[in-house]
C-alpha cells in the first residue's frame, strides 16, 4: 500500500514538473514573438500578443469615448462640437471607434524598438505561478505575462504606466469634463465650480 502510494506522489510530481515546462516554453516563445514584433513595430502583432486586461482597459475607453462623442452630437451646439469631439480623442479612434485603434493611436510604431541590449534579449529565468509569469532578463528588467482564458501567454507590458501618461490624464480629464457639462446643460447636474477647458490629448 505504501509502495502505491509512493508511485501515485511521484507521478503527480512528474505531472506538475512536465505542466511546468510546458509553460515555461510557452512563455518563452511568447517573449520571442514579443521581441519579433517590437523590432517590426507591428502594431497589429502587439495587440495580439496583449493581455485581456490590457485589451479590456483599451477597449472600455474607447467605448467612453464613442459614448461621449454621442452625448456631444445629442445636446452641446453645433458649433461647439468639433471641438468637443477633439477634446475627448475622438479621432484617436478611428472609423472603427474601437480598444485596437486607440492601442495603434497610444502606442507609437515610430517609437517602438524591441531593446538592442543582447542582455535585454536574453532570458535568464521564467517563474510561473497559476496564470501569471515573469519572464526575468538577463538585463535584470522583467517581462510580465499572463496566461489568457485560452490557455496562450500574452504579455501585459503596454499596460505598465498607461494611466500616467500625460495624453490619458488629460483624456480622462476632459471625458469627465463634457460629461459633467452635458449633465449641467439637461438639467442632471446641479452646476458646479467652472471647469478647466478641455485640453487636446
Amino acid at each position: 500500500m505504501m509502495r502505491s502510494t509512493s508511485i501515485v506522489v511521484c507521478s503527480l510530481l512528474l505531472a506538475i514538473a512536465c505542466r511546468g515546462d510546458v509553460d515555461q516554453a510557452a512563455v518563452s516563445k511568447a517573449f520571442d514573438s514579443l521581441i519579433v514584433a517590437l523590432d517590426r513595430g507591428d502594431l497589429d502583432m502587439l495587440w495580439g500578443l496583449s493581455d485581456p486586461e490590457t485589451r479590456g482597459r483599451f477597449d472600455d475607453l474607447a467605448r467612453r469615448i464613442m459614448e461621449t462623442e454621442a452625448l456631444i452630437d445629442a445636446h452641446l451646439p453645433e458649433d461647439q462640437r468639433e471641438e468637443a469631439r477633439s477634446a475627448i480623442g475622438r479621432r484617436l479612434v478611428g472609423p472603427a471607434g474601437d480598444g485596437r485603434s486607440l492601442f495603434a493611436a497610444v502606442i507609437d510604431p515610430g517609437k517602438l524598438a524591441a531593446p538592442e541590449d543582447p542582455n535585454a534579449r536574453k532570458v535568464a529565468r521564467i517563474e510561473v505561478a497559476a496564470d501569471q509569469a515573469r519572464v526575468e532578463l538577463a538585463s535584470g528588467d522583467v517581462m510580465p505575462f499572463t496566461r489568457a482564458p485560452d490557455g496562450t501567454w500574452r504579455t501585459r507590458l503596454f499596460l505598465k504606466g498607461l494611466d500616467d501618461l500625460p495624453g490619458i490624464v488629460t483624456l480622462h480629464d476632459n471625458l469627465a469634463t463634457i460629461r459633467h457639462n452635458v449633465r449641467v446643460l439637461t438639467g442632471e447636474a446641479p452646476p458646479a465650480a467652472p471647469s478647466p477647458a478641455p485640453q487636446a490629448p
